[in-house]
């Protein structure tokens, strides 16, 4: 998680973005000092929580004045890191063919199902589209995409699965799977010439047909 902190420093200077001046200090629960944020080029305190694992922490603002070079630090704000859902869902196959029935998905935290959650699809290739919600958490080779009317192509097409949850702490994950739906074989026969109607005699001989 990224998020900018704001400071002020009280006091009638103007306020100096310089790191010798101003910043950010992170420490754990423990009060272990872990890092620093300082200004970017932009002047804002942009904190990158990403390195953090799940526990409680604290930040502190600290600033040096320029006029006196007293150093004050704030009261130390808590806050706390909440693990993210490790996402996996069920019934996707890695390929089907276009005539066979939907397939139910379903979604999965820390190995456990869940019944909240939304599907969506998107198709990869041979042209991309944008993402549409599956109706019941349902994919079917049928008609790939809910928007549109089923559809035979005469090539395989490519599509995106994506499960996105949110657990109890409101935190929230995705997870994509791929699957290919192959196109079926184009069949037809004909009739020997010599008998364009399609009308067999019973007592006709065998015919070959092509």
């Amino acid at each position: 998680a990224t998020d900018v902190l704001t400071m002020t420093n009280g006091i009638s200077e103007p306020f100096n973005y310089s790191p010798f001046v101003s910043s950010f200090i992170v420490r754990d629960a423990s009060n272990n000092f872990l890092f620093t944020i300082t200004a970017n080029a932009f002047n804002q305190f942009q904190a990158n929580f990403n390195s953090l694992t799940s526990g409680n922490y604290t930040v502190t603002a600290r600033y040096r004045s320029l006029s006196t070079g007293c150093v004050a630090e704030s009261a130390p704000q808590p806050f706390e890191i909440r693990p993210l859902p490790t996402l996996t869902f069920t019934g996707l196959q890695p390929q089907y063919c276009s005539n066979v029935a939907s397939t139910l998905l379903q979604g999965q935290s820390g190995g456990i199902d869940v019944f909240t959650g939304t599907f969506e699809v998107s198709r990869t290739f041979p042209t991309a589209s944008g993402w549409e919600v599956l109706t019941g958490n349902r994919f079917s080779p049928q008609q790939p995409l809910p928007s549109q009317p089923p559809v035979q192509y005469s090539f395989d097409t490519g599509y995106e699965i994506r499960f996105t949850y949110t657990n109890a702490s409101g935190c929230t994950s995705q997870i994509i799977q791929s699957t290919v739906v192959k196109a079926l074989p184009v069949l037809d026969f004909d009739f020997p010439i010599s008998n364009p109607t399609g009308v067999i005699c019973r007592d006709a001989n065998s015919i070959t047909l092509n």
